[in-house]
């Protein structure tokens, strides 16, 4: 599944005045995912739809948001980075939730 040309679903200001967005990792998203990629982990496939971002990439130290030339990136949570590392060495994982505080880019 390719990331690119999707559309944020939220613009730019309306996400500016948003506090958190609670990003869910589906069954879907793991079974979709690719291990060892920044931009088709399970993670990426679920901040890319809860945000609707035309692309995004996850790694264990960082999760960037790219709209056209503007680009957020925060620091990734543990609880992610944890997921990420088990996904990558293909133990099994299990669906979760995080929250992206928005203030924080």
């Amino acid at each position: 599944m390719s990331l690119s040309g999707r559309v944020f679903k939220l613009s730019m200001e309306t996400l500016n005045n948003v506090e958190k967005v609670t990003v869910q990792v589906t069954e879907a998203d793991i079974a979709e995912a690719t291990p060892y990629t920044v931009d088709q982990c399970p993670v990426a496939l679920a901040v890319c739809r809860a945000l609707g971002a035309e692309r995004t990439q996850v790694s264990t130290g960082r999760i960037t948001v790219y709209h056209g030339e503007d680009r957020r990136a925060w620091t990734t949570p543990h609880e992610v980075r944890d997921f990420i590392n088990r996904f990558d060495r293909r133990l099994p994982v299990r669906p979760f939730s995080f929250p992206l505080f928005l203030a924080d880019w």
